[in-house]
């Protein structure tokens, strides 16, 4: 089965505007529980909200949506590694671009750099380790770690930081397939949270976003319990003189 086919979803949202049926309005980015709907006695109920970004709405079903991404599909990677008995994987994904223009909190190279630091050391293990980043700035992927290997381009056994190029469907299933943990460095990326909830090694690491200066948090409109899932640990600098990255408790 494919993917949601997302450019569908604006042309059913109208459709359903248009219908004559009672519709709950939410245009919160958190979790408003869907039981105080149980009593409603009308045959449709239409959900207009457009920020239906939680785990809690989907609970002990990871399963089962890990089975929608279809990697028969989609499993060319060109050069990136794939986690084996050999080969350990740690996935990075850094949004840039118009998370900077709108005020979000973007991907910093320090916190990427930082941060996988505390996470080689929390995550132990004797095989090679290998990193792959995912993004959209492509240019500044590679600043990141400077000789970093594109998927387009040929790999040497001894590379250890590649950057991926290929469309948002294949590092969907990379992830389910070959991502052992995953670090989210622009904390309410959507994209970012998806590679982590379905990765394969469900180890998950993010910048906490109470430490950033993302104003959709700074003004209340997301909830970390509600997005971000229990198992998940977050990050943030030790102080704002010290780049350290340490676990946020």
């Amino acid at each position: 089965m494919p993917l949601i086919e997302y450019h569908l979803l604006p042309f059913l949202t109208n459709f359903l505007n248009e219908q004559d049926s009672p519709q709950e309005d939410d245009t919160k980015r958190g979790y408003d529980n869907p039981m105080k709907l149980e009593f409603r006695n009308e045959e449709y109920l239409h959900l207009t909200g457009m920020f239906y970004q939680s785990w809690k709405y989907f609970p002990k079903m990871r399963d089962e949506l890990l089975g929608y991404l279809n990697e028969e599909d989609h499993s060319d990677f060109g050069s990136l590694p794939r986690s084996d008995d050999k080969t350990h994987v740690t996935c990075v994904h850094a949004r840039r671009g118009d998370f900077l223009e709108v005020g979000f909190y973007g991907a910093d190279p320090d916190f990427i750099r930082n941060a996988l630091i505390f996470v080689n050391h929390r995550e132990s293990t004797q095989r090679s380790r290998k990193v792959v980043l995912f993004g959209d700035d492509v240019k500044f992927m590679k600043r990141v770690f400077p000789g970093s290997v594109l998927s387009s381009d040929e790999s040497k056994e001894d590379s250890k930081f590649f950057v991926s190029q290929n469309s948002p469907t294949e590092d969907l299933v990379y992830s389910k397939l070959h991502c052992d943990v995953v670090l989210i460095s622009a904390p309410h990326s959507t994209f970012g949270w998806w590679m982590g909830y379905f990765s394969k090694g469900d180890k998950v690491y993010y910048m906490d976003i109470k430490y950033t200066n993302d104003w959709v948090y700074e003004a209340g409109e997301i909830n970390p319990k509600d997005f971000y899932l229990p198992h998940w640990t977050a990050l943030k600098f030790q102080s704002p003189n010290n780049w350290t990255v340490v676990e946020s408790l």
